[in-house]
């Protein structure tokens, strides 16, 4: 029978050559992995830089047309904003005539419109009354109209409370009012 003696040879000893290979073939995975990384990079930096020169030849080619049509806007400034305007005020278009004489039509005798503005499709006007009673007349008749939508008083004030009009007798009532006025055809 023998009998050995000596101490037992360490797992991490036995095995060297084992660690040595696994150590090597980690380093070489890392080092694959990180060459792919590295190639795909390129690929995308490549597809970015061709994107990239396209978009400079493109720009290149609409460069004169901007030139140009800054040139051609700059000569014909003038008339583009006539144009404008013209376009603005046909927006701003309404038959002032026929909305004149619903206001006058709903208002009372001692009533005055004295001021009427139109923004949009909204008209905006002040008043003045000599009684509570005439703006209730006055509303009334204005919300029964079929060619007015959405009429509205803003605020009533006393026309002593104005400094920047002077409206007789100081008792009457101002109103701010506004409303929709329906055009003929619609």
């Amino acid at each position: 029978m023998k009998i050995n003696l000596m101490p037992p040879i360490s797992p991490v000893r036995r095995y060297y050559s084992w660690w040595i290979g696994l150590i090597i073939l980690l380093f070489s995975l890392l080092l694959l992995a990180c060459g792919y990384l590295y190639y795909q990079q390129l690929k995308e930096m490549k597809s970015i830089n061709q994107q990239l020169n396209a978009l400079k030849s493109e720009r290149d080619r609409a460069k004169p047309l901007e030139n140009e049509y800054m040139a051609s806007k700059k000569t014909n400034q003038a008339v583009l904003d006539y144009q404008a305007t013209a376009e603005r005020m046909r927006s701003q278009n309404a038959e002032w005539d026929i909305a004149l004489s619903t206001i006058e039509s709903a208002s009372t005798p001692e009533s005055r419109l004295f001021e009427i503005d139109v923004q949009g499709d909204q008209f905006y006007g002040v008043a003045a009354f000599h009684s509570i009673a005439g703006i209730q007349s006055f509303e009334n008749n204005m919300k029964n109209n079929k060619r007015i939508k959405g009429f509205t008083i803003d605020n009533i004030v006393e026309a002593s409370q104005l400094q920047e009009l002077k409206i007789m007798p100081d008792t009457a009532k101002v109103v701010q009012f506004h409303f929709v006025f329906k055009e003929a055809g619609s």
